[in-house]
């Protein structure tokens, strides 16, 4: 069995939460623009109900069982934790001979660089340093010079009078070659009482600074360079890291984690501010794989997805050498398609969480009915429409807070890192039980994890992925051996055929084809079932002979209610012990806009339900879009996602909340409604009635017939208006539109532009959520100075909209910028739409009759589609009476127009797509009544009623075509 799962500006999150109570400048960001950012403990919990609740963790996923039963503790195994750092002194990071367990140390953040004062030569055993006299005549230096510098400043921050604290580094075997660091942890100026330290990657060795009575911050040397002129010191100064591997490796002596016999590689990706990039984290990984890591922690997710060189780069890596890569679903949830990385590589590992009754009710002293989605897992499918999530742990834990050496003080955590914590010693103990049984490490530990998972019931795969950790199960699965049964799965959507899970957004699923391969050598009877009712195989099994291929159909049933379905096609060989292959097929439906621009819809959540999605599709073009929520029977908490899935507007509403999104990505909006366990009320009913509407002027494409495109353009009020191409054709269009988090107080420069002729409107539109305000900045350049001056600006109105055009503007160099401030946290959501109007000859856009009124409600606009690709294709709905651009539409392209039919008697049909020149068969995407089919060869045959229209894609086109009459289904 072969794991499949799902894999600018890039905003992080450390996918761990602790818990607690309670003019513009033309410059660059000061925040990398991939930062990340994590919350700091605040909130302690009692050790008492700590112990019990990491008790009730381990049994859980049964680690208590494996370690008890069977010996296996991770021996001879290493972690890499790509974190905050890790404080080494921590009593869980002993050995039973008083060694420690972390091997190795680096910065990759750079955070503890020290500052370099000077080198000085002592006298009489003083060496002065502005007038600061240091005490050093127990420290022999070889060739008589010492290195003097100052702690990096984030660590005098912790102390109470915020103390300059010097260090040197010396010499003493060899001059000139410096190994040796002593620390004036004391203040006292007095260095030879110090304990002498040398780099941790060779010595193990490091000292404490002491805050106050109960707390001292631990220090190690990083990376010392042979001539003293870089000193780099490690520390977590944040918590998050350390409480990463104390899940994995231990508390106290008596207390272990999940795999405490294993040894820790650390590397800081994340600086004690919580900030982070995608950068470092690839960095990090990589340095605990060249450091002996097989298996690497990763605390940190994006809420955008990693750059694929950047991945690429790291997952070959991982896969020369073997090694899993664990990582958080992230905490952006519970929105399906918030995923940010993915591999259909097995050796990348997902996690997500759910709390445990056991541990919830150790915490909290109150209990749910059963174990419980952690609700702001981020869910799949992925980018490529995979499941995404692999597996499930606990996700909520008591972690101990870095530097409270003799009596640990316990701080609450709860995220999807907590999930991945658990998960990675799952795969340690797996790990050691391939080699012990002669399996390969890598793909017999990652096999036996996800068959030996225990599914949560009401759940779908997209959140759970296999389900919970089971470790007695997964155990046994290593034991008895399981391998790649060379079966693979290949599905057709959208002419695309792939052997990847499949996520339908707007319709019904009607038919796709699938083929199942057996790329082994002997014969196989496969058997093809499905986990929902709704879903179901043409055939109920294929007899396939080796080395060949068989091909069946799946079918939806029945219509499916607005939300999101998500069921499993299962391809079972009876010889082997597991299924042996599984795709998810996904489906989200919308709830329908009106012709004026209302939807709306109740949502009840009946005793012990936590979560309802439902989605609403934005047109091509729309000025904005509105939500408002009124809960009844209690308060309920919401997230608004676009359709990439970031995530635009959360909030709670008690009795009512409102949201507005400006110029909203047109596509499938997602609107999540759940409570929380930790909120309380789950043993009572309550409801909520939502309302949405589209503002302003929305256009909405209802596809091309005839060589004619039509829309209805929907306007809130009586409006003269003029259309125009943005460009004579395709290749000289300029449109830089995106939707992406802008980091609060910072910039996004846009690309620039250079403009060389005459043009008639250069425009910069913008829109964000009610929460978060854009400011938007026009700039030329001024040549005969050489500096960028503002020339415009503006910011959102009230309902999250911004627009700056310049008409006529003059010929030369401009550049724009957007800056975000955001009410939710460290960034904010933009919509930009950045484009230039040429006018001139061309710009006349072939519209069937005219249209330079737009009446308060919803207008028919035809235009002739394209019928050529070397044709204009964008065009502007402008204001009449100020040129402000109203709406930005795209023109179809109907250059391969097709023929499609549908024949048949009794409850088969069959549908038929062939091209009207040459009559070949086309396998088209095909929706008639809201439902989609995928044909192969040109046809398909599936139950379904009479129909007279519908639309389809074929490839080359541009949008989606019309055939048949308008008459009803």
């Amino acid at each position: 069995m072969k794991k499949v799962v799902g894999l600018s500006l890039i905003v992080f999150i450390i996918a761990g939460m602790f818990l607690f109570d309670g003019q513009s400048e033309l410059e660059a960001s000061a925040v990398p623009s991939d930062s990340a950012e994590v919350a700091s403990i605040q909130k302690t919990v009692d050790p008492n109900a700590s112990y019990a609740a990491l008790r009730n963790n381990l049994a859980a996923i049964g680690a208590d069982l494996i370690t008890r039963g069977f010996g296996a503790t991770g021996i001879g195994q290493v972690v890499g934790i790509v974190d905050t750092g890790v404080d080494p002194f921590m009593p869980g990071f002993r050995k039973a001979d008083g060694t420690l367990k972390i091997r190795n140390w680096t910065d990759i953040t750079k955070e503890g660089k020290a500052v370099i004062l000077g080198k000085y030569r002592s006298s009489s055993g003083l060496i002065s340093v502005h007038n600061v006299d240091l005490k050093v005549d127990s420290l022999k230096s070889m060739s008589g010079t010492y290195v003097v510098g100052l702690l990096p400043g984030v660590i005098s921050e912790q102390l109470p009078s915020y103390p300059d604290i010097y260090f040197i580094a010396y010499d003493p075997n060899e001059p000139g070659v410096y190994q040796a660091v002593a620390i004036d942890t004391n203040l006292n100026r007095d260095l030879s009482d110090e304990a002498v330290i040398y780099d941790y990657n060779v010595s193990r060795t490091g000292t404490l600074i002491q805050v106050d009575e109960r707390k001292a911050i631990s220090v190690v040397v990083a990376s010392l360079s042979a001539r003293g002129d870089e000193v780099i010191f490690g520390f977590d100064l944040h918590g998050h890291g350390t409480g990463m591997a104390s899940i994995v490796s231990g508390y106290d002596r008596e207390q272990g984690g999940v795999a405490p016999g294993a040894d820790l590689v650390v590397a800081k990706a994340i600086s004690s501010d919580g900030f982070g990039s995608w950068t470092n984290i690839i960095k990090g990984i990589e340095w605990c794989i060249n450091h002996g890591a097989g298996v690497v922690l990763v605390g940190a997710v994006s809420e955008e997805p990693v750059s694929q060189f950047l991945w690429g780069s790291v997952e070959r890596l991982a896969r020369e050498k073997g090694v899993h890569i664990v990582m958080p679903a992230g905490n952006r949830g519970p929105g399906v398609g918030t995923l940010t990385v993915g591999s259909s590589w097995p050796g990348l590992v997902v996690a997500s969480g759910y709390y445990p009754a056991t541990t919830f009710n150790a915490l909290f002293q109150r209990e749910i009915p059963r174990d419980m989605f952690y609700p702001y897992s981020s869910c799949g499918p992925d980018l490529q429409g995979n499941r995404g999530i692999d597996i499930m742990a606990p996700a909520i834990a008591p972690v101990p807070e870095p530097g409270y050496h003799q009596r640990l003080q316990f701080a609450l955590m709860d995220g999807t890192s907590v999930s991945a914590a658990y998960t990675a010693g799952a795969v340690v103990l797996l790990r050691q039980g391939a080699v012990r049984f002669g399996q390969d490490p890598l793909e017999g530990a990652v096999w036996a994890l996800l068959e030996g998972a225990t599914p949560l019931a009401g759940l779908q795969p997209v959140e759970q992925g296999y389900g919970r950790i089971n470790m007695l199960r997964a155990w046994s699965a290593v034991v008895r051996g399981i391998a790649d049964s060379r079966l693979t799965l290949v599905r057709k959507w959208m002419g695309k055929a792939e052997d990847t899970d499949l996520w339908i957004q707007g319709h019904q699923l009607g038919a796709l084809p699938l083929w199942v391969d057996n790329l082994s050598t002997k014969v196989r009877r496969v058997n093809l079932t499905a986990t929902e009712d709704w879903l179901k195989s043409q055939s109920m099994y294929l007899d396939i002979m080796p080395v060949d291929q068989r091909s069946t159909l799946i079918y939806g049933l029945g219509e499916l209610s607005p939300g999101f379905h998500s069921g499993e096609i299962l391809a079972d060989d009876p010889e082997t012990h597991w299924i042996d292959r599984r795709m998810v097929i996904n489906v989200a439906i919308p709830d329908e806009f009106s012709e004026e621009g209302k939807a709306g819809f109740p949502v009840t959540f009946e005793l012990g339900t936590v979560l309802e999605r439902r989605f609403l599709e934005v047109p091509q073009s729309a000025q904005g879009l509105s939500l408002s929520i009124v809960a009844l029977g209690g308060g309920v908490r919401f997230m608004l996602y676009n359709p990439d899935g970031l995530l635009v507007e959360q909030g709670w509403a008690e009795e009512q909340a409102v949201c507005s999104v400006g110029l909203p990505k047109p596509g499938l909006w997602q609107l999540c409604l759940f409570r929380d366990p930790q909120d309380g009320d789950l043993d009572r009913k309550m409801a909520a009635v939502v309302s949405a509407s589209l503002y302003g002027v929305t256009v909405t494409d209802l596809g091309t017939s005839d060589g004619v495109q039509d829309f209805i353009v929907k306007s809130d009020e009586l409006l003269g208006v003029t259309l125009s191409f943005i460009g004579p054709g395709p290749n000289s269009e300029w449109r830089d539109r995106r939707s992406q988090l802008i980091p609060t107080h910072q910039a996004t420069f846009l690309p620039p532009l250079e403009i060389t002729q005459d043009v008639e409107t250069i425009c910069l539109r913008f829109g964000t959520g009610n929460s978060s305000t854009l400011k938007g900045y026009v700039y030329y350049l001024d040549e005969a100075t050489g500096r960028w001056t503002e020339i415009a600006r503006s910011e959102t109105d009230s309902m999250g909209l911004g627009q700056i055009c310049l008409h006529e503007p003059l010929r030369g160099r401009y550049m724009a910028c957007v800056e975000g401030y955001s009410g939710m946290g460290s960034s904010c959501y933009g919509e930009i739409d950045f484009l230039v109007v040429k006018g001139g000859d061309g710009s006349r856009v072939p519209l069937l009759g005219n249209l330079n009124l737009l009446n308060p409600r919803a207008n028919l606009m035809q235009v002739q589609a394209a019928r050529s690709p070397d044709l204009p294709a964008v065009f502007v709905i402008r204001k009449g009476a100020t040129g402000d651009i109203l709406a930005v539409v795209e023109r179809a392209g109907a250059f391969q127009p097709a023929v499609v039919q549908v024949s048949g008697t009794g409850e088969l049909r069959t549908i038929r797509a062939f091209l009207t020149d040459s009559l070949d068969p086309v396998d088209a995407y095909v929706t008639i009544g809201g439902v989609a089919y995928q044909l192969q060869g040109g046809m398909i045959t599936v139950p379904r009623p009479p129909a007279e229209h519908g639309e389809y894609a074929i490839p080359g086109n541009r949008g989606m075509l019309r055939f048949g009459s308008k008459r009803e289904l």
